[in-house]
């Protein structure tokens, strides 16, 4: 019993001169009424889903710069591609033929972050400087961060009842993305707006209708939304309530390269990707849709298009097959995203380069997401 006194009374006075905690990834040691910040503690890691196997102990920064590498790491389909192969330097060659600039510039330094991503999931072990490398290309600069932060993610904030707000948007779960709701696909930058103000729009791979809210302002027409997951389909859904836009149609349905196909809709969330039913993935949560082409939907409709943004998970060149007569006949302003494998980095733009249907194209990736979020603008001026 005296023992158990002495015990408690020691450790409580032992408290008073001496206390450690963890403060925003630091630990903090108080000796004497004394704080001592240790901002690189170091802590075990282990093997990422990105591949990368650390050495026992590695500083809390690297760890959590491995952790937004393994979300990444989902989007892309990289694996195993040569970046150092002939075809890789004949296909890049044709990429940037007739880019600007700017879009050079971009396209250079998104492939050396590709190239020195996968090559260190190559590596048995790597060490943080890696790590930081990788970082040096990827990390936006210090006033793009404050930028995003006073202009964006301060901005976002919980209303209740299960409603997001950015501005005048509203989402029914906490998914704005930059891309989207700051940069806005970067479509005040297209130089055909006024074409598109009087014609529909059409938006593949609507998720929850968070693009599709963001376009509802810049045509008098309408905004077709395709989306083909049940899930995300009724957020969708639950999205145009709050948002009270009467010129949004929601569309379920997969758009593919043939019509009456049966498609695997694989995982789920912004990442919910298309695949044959043959060749879909072992995720138990698969859904499956039957598909028509953009170019079916449009005749049956009628419709007058001005404008098609399409991001759905590597499956673009499937409804580029599908979409081609609209495009060939209508000429809309494109915007698609080419980051989800190399094949449609590479392969995207000559593809409707050999239409010769006079695109003028560039690539434009937001600074704080250069491994995601590449897109192909295209218009016919």
């Amino acid at each position: 019993m005296l023992r158990f006194i002495w015990g408690k009374s020691y450790m409580s006075i032992l408290h008073k001169f001496f206390s450690l905690k963890i403060e925003k990834s630091c630990k903090v040691i108080t000796f004497l009424g004394l704080k001592f910040r240790l901002s690189g503690w170091p802590i075990r890691s282990n093997r990422y889903n990105t591949g990368f196997k650390l050495p026992a102990f590695v500083p809390i920064k690297i760890r959590d710069d491995l952790i937004s590498l393994d979300a990444i790491n989902k989007y892309l389909r990289y694996e195993g591609y040569d970046w150092d192969s002939e075809y890789f330097k004949s296909d890049y060659d044709k990429l940037i033929s007739g880019l600007d600039e700017a879009s050079i510039k971009t396209v250079t330094l998104i492939i050396e972050s590709y190239k020195t991503y996968f090559r260190l999931t190559k590596k048995a072990e790597v060490t943080p400087e890696d790590v930081r490398n990788l970082n040096t290309l990827l990390s936006p600069a210090e006033r793009e961060r404050e930028s995003l932060y006073k202009n964006f993610t301060s901005k976002i904030c919980y209303l209740g009842y299960g409603v997001f707000r950015y501005k005048n948007y509203l989402l029914p779960v906490n998914h704005f993305e930059s891309s989207v709701f700051l940069h806005r696909h970067y479509i005040d930058e297209l130089q055909t707006l006024d074409k598109i103000k009087h014609k529909n729009i059409i938006d593949v791979g609507g998720f929850i209708a968070d693009s599709a809210i963001v376009f509802s302002e810049y045509t008098d027409k309408r905004v077709y939304t395709f989306e083909a997951s049940d899930r995300n389909f009724e957020l969708m859904k639950r999205t145009l309530d709050l948002n009270k836009l009467d010129n949004i149609i929601p569309v379920k349905v997969a758009l593919g390269a043939i019509s009456g196909k049966r498609l695997c809709l694989c995982d789920s969330g912004s990442c919910t990707r298309i695949a044959d039913v043959n060749s879909r993935s072992n995720t138990v949560n698969n859904e499956f849709a039957e598909s028509i082409t953009l170019d079916d939907y449009v005749n049956d409709n009628k419709l007058e298009v001005g404008l098609i943004k399409v991001d759905i998970e590597g499956f673009e060149q499937q409804f580029l097959k599908g979409a081609e007569n609209t495009v060939k006949t209508q000429k809309p302003a494109l915007l698609i995203s080419i980051y989800h494998n190399p094949d449609d980095y590479l392969h995207i733009k000559p593809v409707i380069e050999s239409w010769n249907l006079g695109y003028k194209f560039r690539i434009i990736c937001p600074p704080e997401n250069r491994l995601l979020e590449t897109l192909l603008v295209a218009e016919v001026l």
